[in-house]
């Protein structure tokens, strides 16, 4: 039996790993078995999920030899979060007092506040929206094109409309569009960071609903689409009157960030933080379903995991130049939310954390796989190259995986100018990500089985051992 522990340890060994950086898949299956079982329910904010997800998360903290991080809150950072849930919508659209008929399977609304009524507002078309100069939309309810040309987000655009008075926007949305996925997205709850902000009323409309309206106003919509195009579009006012009433429900709730640490020897020297969300969507499957709850066991206990198994290697030995701080975060699924609050509210200034390593979705990739690091192009870079020699594994030279840099942890740091990265094997490959993306993501079927290859996740991990002892001790990193 010793015999064989020493032969599966030797490639470390020999990569120059130490054997007490090296962490086993066994380790990160028994976190991953508790958090993605069906007792914590799918781990949503806010819910029993939630309480039992980050005592589990403070315990192993607590147990692998980590200091409370949050302050005066002990291991726990508060987020407020407000979910909107859109439940009534209706509407009604008259020209001289005469109604138009719009199929209602063409239209969805939804709004931020809890009861939105605009009644008798001016309906106009405003091309795609980006003519700043153009026609006033204040009091107006605004039609624009959902898709522009020149490849610009649509909720830019939107939101610009917004600012400048208008009470609702509706998207045109192209004739091939699956309009039916987009009213279920549509419909779904929204979280957001309170105290919110109300961003007014929203809608999506087909290219048949907008064709009618603008029939009645005496226009074609192809003619008006193809005037959108041109540079320096207006907008036009439709001489139609759209009465709009909708009903959302507004729940606020706290939710919380887990957060350790381990002092450095120099407080001057600021710190380093490695980060994992530990939410998921809880149940996601109506009432009866045979299996409701979307465990999320690579999405995201493996990286919850990843996170405790590398405390537990730094968390003894002789202390870091700089601290360390372990962030479990909550609500990653509802739009990077927990980061986004501990950014708005940190425990430590912004400039002191000289760099931070996200991990997510790690349990896809086996043994040995080259390692993407997603957020390339900082000072980081590297100690990146170094820790993957130490562990004897390669760089993808690609920055094909930077497709993902902003649907992960660290967007919300490297946002602020501050190095963050997300690095491991499973974007390396992305025909493997995406076959993964593309099956049992954000489903049932997200969970542990006796088959999961842990292999590539306790490569990570060892990596994360690696890498962020260097970080910690760099003389090379600031500060």
């Amino acid at each position: 039996m010793k015999s064989l522990c020493i032969a599966a340890l030797l490639p470390l060994i020999v990569a120059n790993a130490a054997p007490a950086d090296i962490v086993s898949e066994a380790d990160l299956r028994g976190h991953i078995a508790v958090l993605a079982s069906d007792a914590f329910e799918g781990r949503a904010p806010g819910t029993e999920g939630e309480t039992k997800t980050i005592h589990y998360i403070a315990d192993q903290f607590a147990r692998v030899g980590l200091s409370q991080g949050s302050g005066t809150q002990g291991w726990f950072q508060p987020v407020k979060l407000i979910e909107r849930t859109p439940r009534t919508a209706g509407y009604s659209f008259t020209r001289q007092g005469k109604p138009i008929a719009v199929d209602a399977s063409n239209f969805v609304l939804r709004a931020s506040a809890a009861r939105t009524e605009i009644e008798k507002a001016p309906l106009i078309f405003l091309g795609y929206g980006n003519n700043s100069k153009g026609l006033d939309p204040a009091g107006a309810v605004a039609m624009i094109l959902q898709e522009a040309p020149d490849g610009s987000d649509y909720r830019v655009r939107r939101n610009a409309v917004l600012r400048r008075g208008a009470k609702a926007v509706i998207g045109i949305v192209a004739a091939d569009f699956d309009f039916d996925a987009l009213e279920r997205t549509m419909l779904a709850p929204v979280t957001v960071l309170a105290p919110g902000v109300d961003s007014g009323a929203e809608g999506m409309m087909t290219l048949e609903a907008a064709s009618a309206l603008a029939f009645e106003a005496g226009k074609d919509v192809s003619a008006l689409i193809e005037d959108a195009a041109q540079p320096g579009y207006a907008g036009v006012a439709l001489g139609i009157q759209a009465d709009l009433k909708i009903g959302t429900d507004v729940r606020a709730f706290e939710s919380h960030n887990v957060i350790g640490k381990v002092a450095g020897r120099d407080p001057k020297a600021g710190a380093i933080m490695l980060t994992a969300h530990w939410d998921h969507l809880g149940l996601c499957r109506e009432e009866g379903a045979a299996d409701r709850i979307c465990n999320g066991a690579i999405d995201n206990a493996s990286g919850v995991a990843l996170l405790i198994e590398t405390a537990r290697h730094l968390a003894h030995g002789p202390k870091p130049r700089r601290s360390i701080y372990f962030m479990a975060t909550t609500a990653e699924e509802r739009g990077l939310l927990g980061a986004l609050g501990f950014i708005a509210d940190p425990l430590l200034p912004r400039a002191d954390i000289r760099a931070v390593l996200n991990a997510d979705t790690v349990a896809v990739a086996g043994k040995g796989a080259t390692i993407a690091v997603i957020g390339k192009g900082t000072v980081l870079d590297p100690f990146i190259a170094r820790a993957a020699a130490v562990v004897g594994r390669k760089v993808d030279p690609d920055g094909d995986a930077d497709i993902m840099v902003q649907r992960q942890d660290g967007w919300a740091f490297a946002r602020e100018k501050i190095p963050a990265v997300m690095i491991g094997g499973t974007f390396s490959d992305m025909a493997l990500a995406q076959k993964y993306l593309q099956s049992t993501y954000h489903g049932p079927d997200d969970a542990l089985t006796d088959t999961l290859d842990l292999g590539g996740a306790a490569d990570d991990a060892t990596l994360h051992v690696v890498l962020a002892r260097m970080l910690a001790n760099a003389a090379d990193l600031g500060g």
